[in-house]
């Protein structure tokens, strides 16, 4: 059997140490590649993640098609002679503060169609009617004026114009005019509701919101505000206006 001598243990010693040495410097030359490749797949995840949030474009044009003008815009594609008014009744779905209000359809031959529509157009003043009631949630006595609604209503008439080129061509319509009584009871964020009514003619609808906004601008009455406690509080309200050619 062959002896081990003190110089072969130094010599194993020194190419143990020499092989370990070698090994580590080849895991240092491939770690910083390794850490490139995180910092690159890192680099491209981040771009994908920004990209997903500047390019909104998809997301944007759902919404968009839900929203009741989108809604409306799409049966006047199919039916571009259709019109819709309000006829007021005790019958009728549309609940108001000047009482009970029916959809009136024309140019719509489609059974189906003509249902669903009107149930849009219920289900549109429903959603402002449930916003409206939100930011009144916590009144505990309504806005009124101070001689009272009839009273207000009658001098509410008396304040509407009706467009002369609207009324020359027998056009009508029932513009829903939705504002605010504030804490001093006052009128302010006087705005016509959207998608309540349609005519062929776009430019008697604009003159038809502006006269009905006008219409509740001059009637500056002071109302008796509402009242959370005894906190007066602001309060949302809406009044529907018609204008009937043939009236």
């Amino acid at each position: 059997m062959k002896n081990i001598n003190k110089f072969d243990i130094n010599m194993y010693t020194v190419l143990f140490i020499g092989a370990l040495a070698f090994m580590i410097f080849i895991a240092g030359c491939d770690s910083p590649k390794s850490h490139d490749e995180d910092e690159t797949d890192s680099t491209e995840m981040s771009l994908d993640e920004n990209d997903m949030d500047v390019n909104p474009t998809t997301t944007n044009n759902s919404a968009n098609a839900s929203t009741p003008d989108a809604t409306m815009q799409s049966y006047v594609d199919r039916y571009p002679n259709m019109e819709y008014s309000y006829i007021q009744t005790e019958d009728g779905n549309i609940a108001t503060l000047k009482g009970n209000y029916q959809v009136k359809v024309d140019g719509i031959d489609n059974d189906d169609d003509m249902d669903e529509f009107i149930k849009f157009v219920e289900q549109n003043y429903a959603n402002k009617e449930l916003s409206r009631k939100e930011y009144n949630k916590n009144i505990e006595e309504e806005a009124e004026p101070k001689n009272g609604f009839d009273a207000y209503y009658r001098a509410l008439k008396n304040n509407i114009e009706y467009p002369e080129d609207a009324l020359d061509e027998e056009v009508g319509g029932t513009v829903f005019v939705e504002f605010i009584v504030d804490e001093n009871g006052k009128v302010t964020n006087v705005t016509p509701m959207e998608a309540m009514y349609y005519t062929k003619n776009k430019k008697y609808m604009e003159e038809f919101d502006q006269a009905a906004v006008e219409a509740i601008k001059k009637t500056d009455w002071n109302w008796t505000p509402a009242k959370q406690g005894d906190k007066p509080v602001k309060m949302k309200l809406e009044i529907p206006i018609t204008f009937a050619a043939n009236s």
